[in-house]
């Protein structure tokens, strides 16, 4: 065999050849019984990786070159970080390139690695659309772990399960914040996730708009009947305190935004990360809130002492996002939308529509 000095080439030839050895490269190291005797000893005592196509050097690659850092790749694979950074450079020394720059802080990867990562990316998504569609033309029923904010599960729950139930899949839901369900996403421990987009934005999701709705105000009855209509300004002087969403929420997000939009400057009396606490803090005349019909849809009971305002303007829009890695197979967030976008059009509209009216017009439900 002829061995090639690249150094002796053009820097055209030089691309051809490089790009000719690392999808070489990407061939060998997919095959797990090739990899498989220098990989054990860096994972003695380990979790080995569960991808039954990827060996352990390929996926802890990956996660190396998405985190720039050996002991935050360790952390999601669940092993020591001596183990991860033996196997890179063992990796490295099988391939015969620098994958990684490690004198920096984060880790910086070498442009061999990122053609490297392109590629292995791309197969692995392929792999698993190819894997979905076998298991789908084989009747195997598909198994989707979706996360849903408490706002839009608490209203359409028992009918969005009918419908993914209806065909024949298994599913399991989390509820919860919407920084706790990116994190989960992010980590492979939901597929989909229906959340709002005020947390992330990454090259590694794909993230589409499923539902637009206005803000409305919460105000105790016995406040509300002051006066005809209310402005920013009524509210700020209304004699109660605006009940605050945590920062870590998107609702809290949202909410200081429009506060910021609208210049005002209120003091934080309360924080509460729960729509149930919330509401039945204004119910009891504590103080008012910035929320959104979806919430209130699912909370009827704890609201029986409260009146529901349109929101002054200026006042945003809360988006919802159906959201997926963009490794996880497209026919899963289809199969989990086409669902929810039922639930919210059947369900969800008429009901908005006919407790809060003046809504109507700022509705907005995606067509995915």
């Amino acid at each position: 065999m002829v061995k090639v000095n690249p150094l002796s080439l053009n820097r055209g030839a030089s691309k051809i050849w490089l790009c000719r050895k690392l999808l070489a490269t990407i061939d060998r190291i997919i095959n797990a019984q090739e990899t498989r005797h220098w990989c054990r000893p860096a994972l003695e005592n380990s979790i080995m990786t569960t991808d039954p196509f990827f060996s352990n050097a390929t996926t802890f690659f990956l996660v190396v070159f998405r985190h720039r850092s050996f002991s935050k790749a360790a952390h999601e694979l669940g092993v020591t970080q001596s183990a991860v950074s033996q196997t890179i450079a063992q990796l490295e020394v099988q391939i015969g390139l620098d994958l990684f720059d490690r004198t920096t802080r984060p880790l910086t990867p070498t442009k061999e690695a990122g053609v490297l990562y392109t590629e292995l990316s791309k197969r692995q998504t392929d792999i698993k659309d190819v894997l979905h569609n076998l298991q789908s033309s084989n009747f195997l029923r598909p198994f989707i772990r979706i996360g849903c904010v408490e706002s839009l599960l608490r209203t359409i729950g028992p009918r969005f399960f009918k419908t993914l139930l209806d065909q024949n899949c298994r599913i399991t839901v989390h509820c919860g914040t919407s920084d706790i369900l990116y994190q989960k996403l992010l980590l492979d421990e939901l597929d989909v996730i229906i959340a709002t987009g005020q947390f992330r934005s990454s090259d590694r999701l794909d993230q589409r708009t499923l539902f637009l709705e206005p803000h409305v105000i919460l105000l105790p009855e016995a406040v509300a009947k002051r006066r005809q209509s209310w402005q920013w300004e009524d509210l700020q002087y209304c004699g109660i305190p605006l009940i605050r969403y945590t920062s870590n929420t998107a609702s809290g997000l949202q909410t200081e935004m429009v506060l910021a939009q609208a210049h005002l400057d209120l003091p934080t009396t309360f924080a509460v990360d729960d729509n149930l606490t919330v509401f039945s803090l204004v119910n009891a005349g504590f103080g008012w809130s910035l929320t959104q019909p979806l919430a209130l849809l699912g909370a009827r009971d704890f609201i029986a002492s409260c009146k529901i305002l349109q929101a002054p303007h200026p006042c945003p829009p809360r988006e919802l996002l159906l959201a997926r890695k963009k490794s996880t197979p497209l026919s899963l967030m289809e199969m989990v939308g086409s669902a929810c976008h039922q639930c919210i059009k059947e369900d969800v509209l008429p009901l908005i529509r006919s407790t809060m009216p003046w809504t109507a017009e700022e509705l907005f439900l995606n067509d995915l």
